[in-house]
Order: C-alpha cells, then sequence, then structure tokens
C-alpha cells in the first residue's frame, strides 16, 4: 500500500502514483524506527526488487497540539503501563478551502487517524485510516486555454487503512497486518460540445492482508532462522478500456544459516534460501542470497550477492492483461541478481562513520513494449496512447536484460558544540537493452545524486533552545524516454529548517522549502492540445511555519 496523501499530485497525467504522494500519511511523530536495506536480502524479508523499507510505530512521546499552514495535528499519549497513542491530522489548505477560499482552482484535503496501543511489553497492535481529496475545475473561458489540462474538470479521491499487530516472543516474531487503498479519478471536458462529454473514469483498489513470521534458534556461535512470509491480494484496476480484478496469494517460507567466528578479528557467514509461490504468475522461484563480513576493529568487509524476483506493478499489468495477446507473457516475474562489496568505518566512542560499497545489479526477464523500446518496470506507467495501443511482452521471447553499477558512500561526523554533518551519495549507471540490442539510458538513469546536511543546536539561558537543520539535495539530469531528443536539467534545492523552544513547552518552526527559490523541470509530456511537448515545473519556494504547544507531562 502506498502510505501517503495526494498520490496524484506531481504525475503527468494526474494518475495515483504506486509508490509517492504530496503528503506523507504517516505523520514523523508515529514512527519509532526507520531503516533501509538494499538488496541484496536475506530469507526472511518481503519481496523487493531495490530495496526494503522497514519501519515500527512508536508508543512514546508527548501529549500535544500543533497548528501549521501545512496542517492541524493533536496528539495524546498516555504514560501508564499499557500504552497508548493516538495522533490526528487535518490539512489547513484543506480547512480553508472548506471555507471557500480558491486556490487556482484546485481544492486539496487530508486528513488522517492513527493508534497505537502496547497492552504489554511484547505486543502492540495499530492502525490508521486516511483519505485524500484533490479537486481541479477548468478554467472559466476557452480563451484562457492554454494546454489541454486547462480543459477538464479533474476530480480525485483516495482512501486508504491498515489495521496490524506485532507480537514479540523471545526470539520468535511475528506481523500481521491487512491495508485497503482505494483511488478514483474522473475527468471531464468543460468544453466539449458532445452530448456526452465524460471523458474517462479511473479507479483502482486493493486489499492485501500479510504476515511474516521469524523464529531464531541459536547454539553456541550458530543461528537458525525458518521463517515464513504469506500474502494475499484482492486488486482491481480499470483504465480505460483496460482491467484488472484478480486475487492472488504469495508464499514464501525461507531458512537462514548465520555462523559468528572467534577471535578479535573474526569473519561471519550468513547463507540462506526461500522458495517462492505467486498465485498470480503460477511460478516458483528459489532465492538464494550470502553474506560474509570481516570484522576487525572498526573496520567491517562484508561481501554480499543475491538473486531475488518481483512481479510487475498491478497497474501496469491491469493495461497490459487488458491489450496483449500473450497473457502469460505480461505476468512474468522479473527476477535481480546483486551483488556489493562494502566497507564500514566505525570507531567505537568516535564521532565519525562512513560506509562505502561498490554494486551491481542485472535484472532480466523483463517485460517491454514491443514498438516504443519501452521498459516500463523501470521508465514507470506511462498512461497514454502508446501503452494503450501496445502490448507487453518479452522480446522474441528473450528475456530482457538491464543492469546498474555504482558507488555508495556516507560520512557522518559530529563536530565541535553541537554541529552535525551528514553526508551521502551514488555515482551510478542504470541502462537497459532495447530491442535493437543497444544499452540505453533508464529515465532514472540520473548518474549521480548527493544529500548533505548539516545542524546545529544553539543552547540559551531559562531552558530556551534553537535547531537549526539545512539541506541540500542534488542529482544529475534526467532522461525523457517518450523524446529522445530531450533532457531535464539537473535538480538541486536547499532546505532550511529553525526550531525554537521555550518553557519545554513551546515550540515554533520554520521550514523553508527550497530556499533559493530554484525552479526544477518536472517532466516533459506530450499535450494534444497544443500538439507538441510540455514542459511542467516544479514548485518554487514554500516556506511554512507552525506552532506546537506540549501539553501534560
Amino acid at each position: 500500500m502506498n502510505p501517503n496523501h495526494l498520490s496524484n499530485a506531481g504525475t503527468r497525467f494526474d494518475q495515483s502514483s504506486i509508490a509517492a504522494g504530496g503528503v506523507l500519511a504517516l505523520p514523523f511523530e508515529v514512527i519509532e524506527d526507520l531503516t533501509f536495506t538494499s538488496t541484496p536480502r536475506n530469507a526472511s524479508s518481503f519481496n523487493s526488487m531495490s530495496g526494503l523499507m522497514d519501519l515500527s510505530f512508536s508508543d512514546d512521546g508527548n501529549t500535544f497540539v500543533k497548528a501549521g499552514l501545512l496542517g492541524m495535528e493533536a496528539s495524546f499519549q498516555s504514560n501508564k503501563k499499557s500504552r497508548l497513542k493516538a495522533h490526528a491530522r487535518y490539512s489547513t489548505v484543506g480547512l480553508l478551502s472548506d471555507m471557500g477560499v480558491d486556490f487556482d482552482g484546485e481544492s486539496i484535503n487530508f486528513q488522517d487517524f492513527f493508534l497505537s496501543f502496547r497492552p504489554t511489553k511484547n505486543i502492540q497492535v495499530f492502525g490508521m485510516i486516511a483519505s485524500s481529496n484533490n479537486d481541479k475545475s477548468a478554467v472559466d473561458s476557452f480563451s484562457l486555454v492554454e494546454v489541454q489540462k486547462d480543459l477538464l474538470d479533474i476530480n480525485y479521491s483516495s482512501r486508504l487503512g491498515f489495521v496490524g499487530t506485532h507480537i514479540r516472543l523471545g526470539l520468535t516474531r511475528h506481523s500481521l497486518v491487512a491495508s485497503y487503498k482505494k483511488d478514483i479519478r474522473t475527468s471531464l471536458n468543460k468544453y466539449d460540445p458532445s452530448p456526452s462529454p465524460f471523458l474517462s473514469r479511473d479507479e483502482s483498489e486493493y486489499l492485501k492482508i500479510s504476515y511474516a513470521g521469524r523464529q531464531k534458534i541459536k547454539i553456541a556461535n550458530f543461528t537458525l532462522s525458518p521463517s515464513v512470509n504469506a500474502q494475499v491480494n484482492k486488486d482491481k484496476v480499470n483504465f480505460n478500456d483496460s482491467s484488472l480484478d484478480e486475487t492472488s496469494f504469495i508464499l514464501e517460507p525461507g531458512l537462514s544459516f548465520a555462523f559468528l567466528g572467534n577471535g578479535d578479528a573474526q569473519f561471519s557467514y550468513e547463507f540462506s534460501v526461500s522458495g517462492l509461490y505467486d498465485s498470480f504468475s503460477d511460478e516458483f522461484q528459489f532465492e538464494p542470497s550470502a553474506n560474509v563480513q570481516y570484522f576487525n576493529g572498526a573496520h567491517v568487509f562484508s561481501v554480499q550477492a543475491g538473486l531475488i524476483s518481483q512481479a510487475i506493478s498491478r497497474p501496469l499489468q491491469a493495461v497490459a492483461i487488458g491489450n496483449s495477446n500473450n497473457h502469460d507473457a505480461v505476468l512474468d516475474r522479473t527476477r535481480n541478481f546483486s551483488t556489493s562489496l562494502s566497507w564500514k568505518f566505525l570507531p567505537e566512542l568516535s564521532k565519525f562513520k562512513l560506509l562505502t560499497s561498490v554494486f551491481y545489479k542485472r535484472l532480466y526477464n523483463l517485460p517491454g513494449i514491443n514498438y516504443l523500446d519501452y521498459m516500463p518496470l523501470l521508465n514507470g506507467v506511462v498512461y497514454n496512447d502508446k501503452l494503450i495501443n501496445g502490448y507487453l511482452l518479452t522480446i522474441d521471447g528473450e528475456p530482457q536484460v538491464a543492469r546498474s553499477l555504482g558507488v555508495d558512500i556516507m560520512v557522518d561526523y559530529e563536530l565541535l558544540n553541537g554541529l552535525n554533518l551528514n553526508l551521502n551519495g551514488s555515482i551510478f549507471d542504470l541502462k537497459y537493452r532495447d530491442f535493437q540490442d543497444n544499452w540505453v539510458d533508464a529515465r532514472y538513469n540520473f548518474g549521480h545524486v548527493v544529500n548533505a546536511t548539516i545542524s546545529k543546536r544553539i543552547e540559551f539561558d531559562n531552558g530556551k533552545s534553537l535547531m537549526l537543520h539545512s539541506g541540500l539535495h542534488y542529482r544529475g539530469a534526467a532522461k525523457v524516454i517518450e523524446d529522445r531528443t530531450r533532457e531535464l536539467r539537473p535538480y538541486w534545492r536547499i532546505d532550511l529548517r529553525a526550531k525554537y523552544t521555550w518553557r519545554e513547552r513551546n515550540v515554533l518552526i520554520l521550514d523553508i522549502q527550497n530556499v533559493t527559490n530554484r525552479i526544477n523541470d518536472a517532466y516533459y509530456y506530450f499535450d494534444s492540445f497544443t500538439n507538441q511537448y510540455e514542459l511542467e515545473e516544479q514548485l518554487t519556494m514554500i516556506p511554512i511555519i507552525s506552532y506546537k504547544r506540549i501539553l501534560g507531562k
């Protein structure tokens, strides 16, 4: 499930994005821990092509109320032995829209409610419900129309929620989660003179029930970990003339074996294998992985390798199945072989940390659009006539391939007087093989990505403090796959946050996104009204101010 509000925001055809959105539906106050694990992975992890983001929900914090330009928030936190946390938000823009304020023809609204209850230390029950709406009106006069979107009244709504439990019993872990999401988008041409100017109604509905269980058995320096992952999916997607309505399940039992050597300088070995059955594609895959580490003081060297598989996204399957003469080909699971060599420098009591790795990934059995030299798994789902009129298949019966290789690095350094610096970046190359057997750039082959953050805490008298935080994000030029003569400019943005606290209960926060007011390219799209490619630009500087009042102790 995509846990984001306004997941159509910023997409080129106002379609719901599979993995992004305008606002995270999970407030940061309810997240206790968030980790990202790249491939390869071990058998106990859920199946994922690029990596896994794992999070746990907090049952600690403060009771507070908060008001800001982004949203109104309230949180309740019990301090008893059985922990209860409740958190609710309502968008300020939505509140103003309800009062009749016009935001350039758009009405935007989101709201969510989160609840976590921990009756004992080892059991947690959690859940969330959320909704968002994004409605856009066509321009008032046909003479004001500049691009196709100006003609349209677009109504978009999204409803999502989940409920689950996490149980920890000694070295045993159980997690059970049910999630639901439904998106509906309708568009109407205001100036279409025909009797029925209704253009389209696109709808997607997903219900998932997932279970993950793992048991650790320790004997001396050995650890044996049997595990099982299971998921039941009920997916319904309707896009124009294409549709998907399927119930499927995935079952993945696995076994990992780990051994830790003796001595100050030592090796550790972990080998795992899982057997994955996917009823949607009716495929069974073996997915092995290995991880060998060498420890020597503050230095950790590791070599990883693994083979996993993943099905293409449900919206893409809906389009593919609705327009393909080769049903089996579009259901094939893409395979991914990954390997990396890493070095971590983590000295004890040091304020300096360094992590770096060299990686190589090879994807094969990629579905492609037969006459566009286009691999949707790498370039994204494109909802246009080219895709609708095409069909997906392996080319001449041969598996299509892609490869990614590069270097990652991360530096974390705590300087003097509360000054902290974090720097992470990647240099990489991502290409796929087209129908002429040439290696070409994928849309997201930026070449390099750099993120840098610096923070400083200043303490004043009488318990007052000021926290300053600034971040830079920079990445190379993105490719325009539909029109290879074009390329988006390199993207960069600087953000700033200042948080002032006084009397331990009052917090004033100023967030300024895109401090330099940089106007970045978003994407090119072909506009049928102007009959040419148009450039969409991203937002300029966005200042957000909020006040938080902590209640109780």
